[in-house]
C-alpha cells in the first residue's frame, strides 16, 4: 500500500509539471520566471537613506516654467497644465526608471451615447495607482471624454485619456515637483510673468538607430551624457 501511494505521488508530481501553464512563444524558461521577474514582487524594495533624502527634496521643488503648457478655458482664459509624457520623464527623473509602476486599477464607461447625425459621444472614468518600489502608493481618479463618427475611436481616445488624467493626479500627490505645485494660486500668477520662451530641441544627443546593434544591443563605442535635470542642479 506504501509503495502505491509513493507512485501516486510520482504520477502527480509528472502530471502537474507537464500540464502546467505553458511558458511564452520565445521564452525559455521551463517553469515561472526568476522572483526578480515576478510583478507582485515590486514594491518591496526599500529606498536607501541616500535615495529618500533626494527624493524628498525634488518633490518639495516648483516646477520650471519650460514644464508647463497652457489650454483655452472658458471666458478667454487659459489654464496651466502638465502634459502626460512630461510627468512620466519627471517620475523617471525623480525615482528612477524602474523606481515606480502605475496600474490601472478600473475603468468604466459612464455613458455612450448616438445622436440622430449618428454621432457618439462617451464619457469614461479611470483609477490609477502609482506605486514606488518601497511600496508607497497613491491612486486618483481621471476622466476622459470623445465625440465622433468613429465609435471604436472615440472609445479609445476616451479611455487613453481617463487614464493619463488619472496617472497625472496620482502622481501628483507625491508633491510639487510631480505637478502639485499647479494647485497653487501664487505660484500660477508667477508663472504669468515669467514670459518664458522655450528654446528649440536638442536633438545633439537624440537616440538613432546606429547606436545600436542588429539584436539590440548598444554599441559599446557610442557614448551619451544625459542632461543634468533642471529640478536636480537646483537642489
Amino acid at each position: 500500500q506504501k509503495r502505491q501511494v509513493a507512485l501516486t505521488f510520482v504520477l502527480l508530481t509528472f502530471l502537474l509539471d507537464c500540464c502546467g501553464p505553458s511558458p511564452p512563444i520565445g521564452s525559455h524558461f521551463l517553469k515561472e520566471p526568476p522572483i526578480f521577474n515576478n510583478p507582485a514582487m515590486f514594491g518591496s524594495t526599500s529606498f536607501s537613506e541616500g535615495e529618500r533624502s533626494a527624493i524628498q527634496k525634488t518633490l518639495r521643488l516648483y516646477l520650471g516654467p519650460e514644464y508647463i503648457k497652457y489650454r483655452p478655458h472658458g471666458g478667454g482664459q487659459q489654464v496651466a497644465y502638465l502634459e502626460g509624457c512630461k510627468a512620466v520623464e519627471l517620475a523617471n527623473e525623480t525615482f528612477g526608471f524602474n523606481g515606480w509602476s502605475s496600474s490601472v486599477n478600473n475603468i468604466t464607461v459612464d455613458f455612450l451615447e448616438k445622436d440622430k447625425t449618428n454621432c457618439y459621444t462617451i464619457g469614461v472614468t479611470a483609477i490609477v495607482r502609482v506605486t514606488l518600489k518601497d511600496g508607497t502608493f497613491h491612486e486618483d481618479v481621471g476622466y476622459g471624454n470623445g465625440k465622433g463618427q468613429s465609435r471604436p475611436q472615440v472609445i479609445e481616445k476616451a479611455k487613453k485619456q481617463a487614464c493619463t488624467d488619472a496617472l497625472k493626479r496620482a502622481l501628483k500627490m507625491f508633491g510639487n515637483s510631480m505637478g502639485q505645485c499647479l494647485s497653487d494660486k501664487e505660484y500660477l500668477r508667477s508663472l504669468k510673468g515669467a514670459n518664458y520662451k522655450p528654446p528649440p530641441v536638442d536633438l545633439t544627443h537624440a537616440r538613432t538607430s546606429s547606436m545600436y546593434q542588429p539584436d539590440g544591443l548598444p554599441l559599446m563605442h557610442v557614448t551619451y551624457s544625459a542632461p543634468i535635470p533642471a529640478a536636480a542642479a537646483a537642489a
